[in-house]
């Protein structure tokens, strides 16, 4: 297993390197240097968000394959060669760190070390036990990698219709084929990057006392929202988690950039990451344009100076001065939505499926309306009540009185929803019992709060299951603290705070640690460990059972009808899995494709045209 492990590691390092060296492009173009550890990684986060834009560029035209890894590994080798120079003051105070304190520098690597080996040793357990893993996020992958983008995709299963472009990126890593796999690699990189930032905010905090920035705050505020993840869904494929993480990021530099108030030479750095993540998280699902759209108006607003006095010289000398990067990030936001929207009517024959009520193509591969309702609904049903009942779905969604079961069922989820929430109640009694605060700052906390505070409206009204929401929570409960805190003048207030995160980070991150490791021991059989799989010390995807059916037209479908002997008892019910393509979720007499003898020009729906 221990080469394994160093697999996982190589094969980590190496994708890190990737995409940090395609996010040091934009960092040379903006002519800004990485002055410390936060920008390194941020360079990391927009390497992320560039390669999952270009990759949906490319599936409109060819597969996901390894031509695919190694064009972005080119990109990577690229941005490192173009981004030296931006590099060079950080790692030499990165240095002087380490000569000056060689002791301490040796155990925190030491310790880094020993923790990055059981994260591996994590990802290298089964595919995160979801449901919608082996319903269609394992066979959007496939699909990925076996056909450019299909027309009509969503006829072969609904699902397939979700514009969710996490799964390109998750399908360049499944080369070459065999263990390790892309649910070894490609959501752990970005959960172990993001552990990195969160013990970066937190050694500042130990370090600084009262004089730590208040971003310092929150990134540390929220490590104990994490933990869970180590247990149960480090190897996970799920486009919530991912867009958790980005949310949490995204945040960081909206604090930044509204709160602490950056010199001039850095608001172009921080508002571009955040318009990236605000983008990139998007594409990923659609959710997201809550939190996402009200980020980039408040990144936006302070970017362009308009909380200045005189608000038209405000805005026209920012304009005047930033022209070129302005002008540049508008036009990557509009390429990257765009060929998003055209991926979704490619998809669907819909702009936002399963929406109905945004514009829809006269095509004659669309998803037929009916069954688009049906997963709309189906989706806002389980939000609102994850239960079994006798009530019809129209009763759910027409009634109010799905909000008691509901609410009761999310408090469950304590890491995720109950404790920010209580952190952010807490809060807003401080805040309103403030009485010092100048109108700047309460603009600006304003500011800031209001983005999750819309999204959380909006998420609540529409499709409110806790795993939706993702960041929102704890950018309200974390983010109010860490305003309350970087606002404070009083020294004896701003010990009090760090004297309480001094007692609720270590006993939220050990209860959550405790309840993770409880049921990742009834899963996995270790608590702590994962024991070595069948696949040189790997897990593979669960096996699915299959009956092939063949439809009117003689196109060739399978349906799962069980799950194979090698699976584990922690697998959900019947799903494809990795099973042949198509796989659906019934026998489908009406499916035919475009163009006769091939799928290549996509599917249809006989009759429907």
């Amino acid at each position: 297993m221990l080469s394994g492990l160093l697999v996982i590691v190589a094969s980590w390092l190496a994708l890190f390197t990737i995409l940090f060296g395609v996010g040091c492009m934009p960092v040379a173009l903006l002519g800004r240097r990485i002055r410390s550890g936060e920008d390194f990684l941020a360079a990391f986060w927009l390497g992320f968000a560039l390669v999952v834009a270009a990759l949906q560029l490319w599936h409109l035209a060819a597969p996901i394959g390894p031509a695919t890894l190694a064009a972005a590994a080119l990109l990577g080798g690229i941005g490192l060669v173009a981004g030296r120079a931006a590099m060079a003051t950080w790692w030499a105070d990165l240095r002087r760190r380490v000569v000056a304190s060689p002791t301490t520098s040796l155990i925190v690597g030491t310790l880094g070390l020993l923790f990055l080996l059981w994260l591996a040793n994590r990802a290298m357990a089964p595919i995160a036990p979801q449901g919608d893993s082996g319903f269609y996020h394992i066979g959007a992958v496939r699909w990925m990698q076996a056909e450019a983008l299909l027309p009509g995709l969503g006829n072969v299963d609904g699902r397939f219709g979700f514009n969710n472009s996490l799964f390109l990126y998750l399908a360049m890593l499944d080369w070459p084929p065999g263990p390790p796999h892309f649910y070894h690699l490609g959501m752990p990189v970005l959960f172990v990057v993001f552990v990195a930032e969160c013990a970066l905010h937190l050694g500042h905090v130990l370090r600084e006392g009262t004089r730590v920035a208040g971003r310092h705050l929150l990134g540390s505020l929220w490590i104990a929202g994490l933990v869970p993840y180590f247990f149960v869904e480090f190897g996970s494929t799920s486009t919530d988690t991912a867009n958790l993480l980005i949310g949490f990021v995204l945040g960081l530099h909206l604090f930044r950039l509204v709160i602490e108030r950056p010199a001039r030479e850095d608001v172009a750095f921080h508002a571009l990451v955040v318009v990236a993540l605000a983008t990139v998280g998007v594409t990923i699902k659609l959710s997201f344009a809550f939190l996402g759209f009200f980020a980039c108006l408040a990144a936006g607003w302070r970017f362009l100076g308009a909380r200045s006095e005189d608000f038209a010289a405000g805005f026209w000398s920012v304009v005047r001065a930033d022209i070129a990067p302005l002008l540049g990030t508008i036009a990557v936001v509009a390429v990257v939505l765009g060929t998003w929207l055209a991926r979704g009517v490619t998809m669907t024959g819909y702009v936002a499926y399963p929406s109905t009520t945004a514009l829809s193509l006269d095509v004659d591969w669309r998803v037929p309306e009916q069954q688009v309702v049906g997963e709309a609904d189906a989706i806002k049903v389980w939000a609102r009540y994850p239960f079994e009942t006798d009530q019809s779905w129209q009763e759910i969604l027409d009634g109010w009185h799905w909000v008691g079961p509901w609410f009761f069922k999310t408090i469950e989820r304590a890491d995720v929803f109950t404790v920010p929430m209580l952190l952010f109640l807490g809060g807003l009694w401080v805040l309103a019992r403030r009485t010092r605060s100048t109108p700047a700052d309460r603009r600006a906390a304003g500011l800031f709060l209001a983005a999750p505070a819309v999204a959380f409206v909006l998420w609540f009204v529409t499709a409110p299951a806790e795993r939706f929401g993702g960041a929102i929570f704890w950018l309200l409960g974390a983010g109010i603290w860490a305003v309350l805190f970087e606002q404070s003048t009083s020294g004896s207030f701003k010990r009090g705070v760090l004297r309480g995160a001094s007692v609720f980070v270590p006993v939220t991150v050990l209860a959550a640690a405790v309840a993770g490791a409880v049921l990742s021991h009834g899963r996995y059989g270790w608590a702590l460990f994962v024991t070595p799989g069948p696949e040189r010390g790997f897990h593979p995807i669960p096996e699915a059972v299959v009956e092939r059916h063949v439809s009117r037209s003689g196109v060739v479908h399978y349906v799962a009808v069980g799950t194979g002997p090698g699976s584990s008892k922690w697998v959900p019910g019947i799903r494809c899995w990795d099973a042949p393509l198509p796989c659906t979720k019934g026998y489908l007499p009406d499916l035919e494709t475009r163009a006769p003898g091939t799928q290549r020009r996509g599917f249809r729906l006989a009759g429907e045209r």
